[in-house]
């Protein structure tokens, strides 16, 4: 089973284009996360208990102007802006016990390669930043070493779309690359 989420609005964005994408993606189990550190570590731990094959997690980046696939997470919140709950993180740890990163099991670099060379713009990141989108790539990560689970985990940022940047992608082609992000981690969960 492969499991695709995407974050609902937040801040100024009313539509949240990895949701968009992650929505449509019918060969997948698929999950809204609220924008709320809480929710996020809470939704990381039940997907990780439904024992799937592989996680693509999506998020938002505004100032994008390609996919961004991530290859590490951190083990710090902090934001300037609060989460849908009105919380602002001032750089606390997500998981006390918890290690200072965590790498993504999916081959980062291969997977760029792959979707450069189908014509969707992606590069390499380094940094999932602080906020939500971070603590729940964290928070997978580390319940997937706690919980011994095997899923191929990876977070990509999208994006955005043109229903809330000019410059932003059209829809269908932010779609287009997640079902190509699909098929890449299908591949490999069933080695």
């Amino acid at each position: 089973m492969i499991v695709i989420s995407g974050f609902g609005p937040f801040g100024r964005f009313d539509v949240n284009p990895s949701w968009e994408a992650a929505k449509n993606i019918d060969s997948a189990k698929k999950f809204l996360v609220p924008v709320t550190y809480r929710e996020a570590k809470e939704y990381a731990e039940k997907i990780i208990d439904l024992r799937p094959d592989a996680v693509i997690a999506l998020g938002l980046s505004a100032s994008s102007k390609e996919f961004r696939v991530e290859k590490v997470a951190i083990n710090v919140m902090y934001a300037k802006i609060p989460d849908n709950e009105g919380v602002i993180a001032k750089g606390e740890k997500i998981f006390n016990d918890g290690e200072n990163c965590y790498f993504s099991n999916v081959p980062v670099f291969e997977l760029v390669t792959y979707l450069n060379s189908e014509g969707v713009p992606a590069i390499p990141s380094f940094s999932a930043g602080a906020y939500i989108c971070n603590a729940f790539y964290y928070s997978l990560l580390y319940f997937r070493e706690k919980k011994n689970c095997n899923a191929k985990i990876v977070f990509v940022h999208v994006p955005p779309s043109k229903e809330i940047s000019d410059k932003g992608w059209k829809m269908k082609d932010i779609y287009s690359g997640v079902k190509k992000i699909v098929e890449f981690t299908s591949r490999l969960s069933s080695l």
